[in-house]
């Protein structure tokens, strides 16, 4: 048994861990190969590969419980043609093909299949019930909830082809609805609304009146890059050093560096951090102000309330190419991340954003802490706005 688990252990830490160069970036210079990749970026890993490891992790749970959460089977997934003319447009402007996962999306009826046999559940009777407490939850004011609700339902009822449509929202002009036209097991077929619009007057996808639209994100198809709504999820959780960690010891999907500005302000202990790097599939960078009472023990904060947001800026450049541009918006954490075929090592991407100070006061205490951090984060100030750059 020991064994099995330190198997496990080094096939989880092979897989998460693993900070090399793919071979792609590298010529057959070998150094000459580096250098390139470090300075000009290397290719971001695709769709595909992401996928793939997906079904390894897949085969590690499978190997420790001898069940699967995945079949070898994909889910049946088509789209119409609106949905296929913005992938489209997104693979022109960036390279990128999201049509790759219409036919690599894994199917998770594996262990429905198994709970349902199991415990012989019926289906229908099931699915009425969870209707209702999704409605319940959705008119108490839990949406969230009510989305989870829902997707379970969808998932226990075994489904055997998706297509996704383009929808026009009745009274929006130019809004239209991402819907799923499912097709289940049992012969069923049901028609899902997400939730998630596109505006094509902005070309953005969001959320009912601009809200985030997918696990806290909108996404601006003009740039190709997506973005973090005000009151999003994880508002709630505020931010502490392990969330860092966490995510420095996962390179293959994050790697970014981070930067930490400390001050005292309003009788506060406030942050100012910053972040660039890659995350995921993009490019991009973060700037977010937390704050908590002085004296406080630890390295946590909380996110700051609406009534001390500001407004900012970000672009973030790789050499002279800007990447990506947003604001001025009042914001707590003012977020971008461009999808790109490209990835690029963090030190060689430049965060800006220009912030707009409360009063002089704030703007002291934080030009002071900037003082601090001059080897590596430049500044300047116009008025109440400082503009960083790092």
């Amino acid at each position: 048994m020991k064994k099995r688990v330190l198997s496990i252990i080094l096939c989880v830490v092979m897989l998460f861990s693993t900070t090399a160069l793919p071979a792609t970036a590298v010529s057959n210079n070998k150094n000459t190969g580096i250098i390139s990749a470090i300075s000009n970026g290397y290719p971001m890993k695709n769709l595909a590969d992401i996928i793939s490891g997906i079904y390894q992790i897949n085969k590690f749970i499978n190997y420790l419980t001898g069940v699967p959460i995945l079949t070898e089977e994909q889910v049946v997934l088509t789209v119409d043609n609106t949905v296929q003319g913005i992938v489209d447009d997104i693979v022109e402007k960036k390279g990128v093909d999201f049509g790759q996962l219409f036919s690599l999306i894994p199917s998770f009826s594996r262990c429905a299949e198994v709970i349902t046999s199991t415990f012989k559940v019926n289906i229908p009777e099931l699915n009425g019930e969870l209707v209702k407490v999704s409605n319940q939850l959705s008119t108490a004011g839990s949406p969230a909830l009510a989305t989870v609700v829902g997707l379970l339902r969808v998932w226990l009822g075994i489904v055997d082809e998706i297509q996704i449509q383009l929808n026009p929202v009745p009274g929006q002009s130019g809004v239209y609805s991402f819907d799923a036209l499912i097709t289940y097991r049992d012969g069923r077929t049901e028609l899902c609304k997400s939730g998630i619009l596109y505006n094509s007057n902005t070309n953005e996808i969001c959320g009912a009146d601009g809200a985030p639209a997918i696990l806290g994100f909108s996404v601006d198809l003009n740039q190709v890059y997506s973005y973090t709504g005000v009151n999003v999820w994880q508002r709630y959780f505020g931010f502490c050093v392990e969330y860092d960690l966490f995510c420095f010891l996962t390179p293959y999907l994050m790697n970014y560096v981070t930067q930490r500005i400390k001050f005292i302000y309003d009788n506060r202990e406030w942050m100012c951090q910053i972040w660039k790097g890659t995350y995921f599939i993009t490019n991009g960078g973060e700037v977010g102000f937390y704050t908590r009472p002085i004296g406080s023990v630890g390295s946590f904060y909380r996110c700051i309330g609406d009534e001390d947001m500001m407004d900012m800026t970000l672009q973030v450049y790789h050499k002279n190419d800007l990447l990506l541009s947003r604001g001025p918006v009042k914001h707590w954490w003012i977020t971008g991340f461009a999808v790109d075929d490209v990835c690029y090592v963090p030190a060689t991407l430049t965060l800006v954003s220009t912030i707009t100070m409360k009063d002089k006061e704030m703007l002291d205490a934080f030009t002071k802490a900037l003082n601090k951090k001059r080897l590596v984060i430049d500044y300047k100030v116009d008025g109440l706005d400082v503009t960083i750059k790092w």
